[in-house]
């Protein structure tokens, strides 16, 4: 790493501006404050001229600096590096959101854009690290009507700066923008506070861990409650006999043609009965509408202090994983059966300051759900008197027991829950997979 002078800084930030592939506009100012902010921020960048590439891509400019001065990298830079991140796909969906930003909006979107990008990339070893006093006395220096002829006051690059090392840093980097960072860029200007953003972006990000396996997870829920629900139906008068009209790939268990269940007993190293599961391949009975109508639930969710939610230093599942958990939950429980909808009413104890700010980003986070009339979020001084005028309601405890209710608290490293209809406690560990089987435990309890 090679720190600059004064005089060398100056040199090539005018140079590597002018020997951009793209020509400069009337925004160049603004793009080096922008420069400056990031460098001030920590971020390690290159010299501005490729990050003026980068923006330029973004705003689709159309513009090429044809006068640029060639040397032997340019087909490399060019045709490597530039056209592969002008094509990629995180370039594409980047820039489509950057079309609803406009003037300042916009530079705020693009320091964004730099601080995800450049935050994919490794350091190149010869990196050249440029101090931001040195840029900022430059933007100083710099009037608006001079820019542009000091910029072409300068002649060719300065032998220290060889970009070939960035280069290779994209190509091994594979530079690519999951959901939660185009999320990110999406609400940089209505969600403005950092903080805030950042604990939104984990709930996404710890929600795609679901995602990725809600068939598997949504599958295992399905085998294990539909027997058990299916038979409760039958008990007290709710299976829907009768009214069938055909046979479909779509429906419950209580519709499955007996004859699927051959395929759980071939032995195979692949179960058929899965691979068909997940395929939509199985064959249930299509009963009349009419004995499917839809049958709306309220289920209310108790959150207790995050003093007893599972900790920090411990386990990477606080607080956000549990957010996309209550996420996963709200959102596939109408999934498990065609006929069974449900509303949530989630109730949080209003304790310390802390909790408020963590209630604040769970608030945004579903709050998809709330326009979706599927979540109603309280809050209440003490939980007590709100379980004993709800009591009609179905109900679920999280981070302390109550008695013969269902709930469950932390403890060391283990999750511990109760049933409702007695004491019984189950226990499960402090992990992502050990969570699975505590959203299983409380999609039980929806469908129980």
């Amino acid at each position: 790493m090679s720190m600059l002078n004064k005089v060398q800084t100056e040199f090539l930030v005018l140079s590597s501006l002018r020997n951009s592939f793209f020509a400069l506009d009337q925004y160049t100012k603004q793009f080096l404050d922008s420069y400056l902010k990031m460098l001030y921020k920590g971020l390690q960048l290159p010299l501005p001229g490729i990050l003026f590439d980068l923006y330029a891509i973004l705003r689709d400019s159309k513009s090429h600096n044809f006068e640029r001065v060639l040397f032997d990298w340019d087909d490399q830079y060019r045709n490597q590096w530039l056209d592969k991140v002008k094509f990629s796909q995180a370039m594409k969906d980047s820039r489509e959101i950057s079309l609803f930003f406009k003037g300042d909006d916009f530079f705020l979107f693009y320091e964004l854009f730099i601080e995800v990008f450049y935050s994919r990339l490794k350091t190149p070893e010869n990196y050249i690290e440029v101090k931001p006093s040195y840029i900022k006395d430059l933007i100083n220096k710099l009037e608006d009507d001079d820019i542009f002829t000091q910029l072409n006051e300068t002649q060719e690059w300065h032998p220290y700066f060889d970009p070939n090392s960035w280069i290779q840093a994209y190509e091994e980097a594979c530079v690519d923008f999951n959901g939660e960072d185009l999320w990110e860029l999406r609400h940089v200007i209505d969600i403005a506070n950092d903080s805030d953003r950042f604990g939104i972006k984990k709930c996404h990000e710890s929600k795609r861990y679901f995602y990725e396996r809600c068939v598997s997870i949504l599958k295992k829920i399905r085998m294990e409650i539909e027997p058990t629900y299916t038979e409760q139906k039958k008990n007290i008068g709710e299976y829907p006999l009768g009214g069938i009209t055909g046979i479909t790939n779509k429906g419950s268990f209580e519709s499955l043609l007996s004859s699927e269940l051959v395929y759980a007993e071939v032995e195979s190293e692949v179960n058929l009965f899965d691979v068909k599961y997940i395929e939509n391949e199985l064959l249930y009975y299509e009963r009349d509408t009419n004995q499917l109508e839809e049958c709306w639930q309220e289920v209310h969710l108790f959150v207790y202090s995050q003093s007893v939610w599972p900790n920090q230093n411990e386990c990477s599942i606080y607080p956000f994983f549990f957010f996309a958990i209550l996420s996963f939950l709200i959102e596939f429980s109408d999934k498990v059966h065609d006929r069974y909808k449900f509303k949530f009413k989630v109730i949080f104890e209003k304790s310390s300051e802390r909790d408020q700010e963590f209630y604040k980003i769970l608030e945004a986070f579903l709050g998809v759900y709330q326009d979706l009339g599927k979540i109603e979020i309280t809050f209440v001084d003490q939980h007590e008197e709100v379980i004993k005028r709800n009591s009609e309601f179905k109900e679920i405890h999280l981070g302390k027991k109550v008695i013969y209710r269902p709930s469950c608290e932390w403890k060391h490293d283990k999750m511990w829950s109760w049933a409702s209809n007695s004491n019984r406690e189950e226990k499960f560990h402090l992990s992502e997979e050990g969570f699975i089987d505590f959203l299983m435990w409380k999609f039980k309890i929806l469908f129980t």
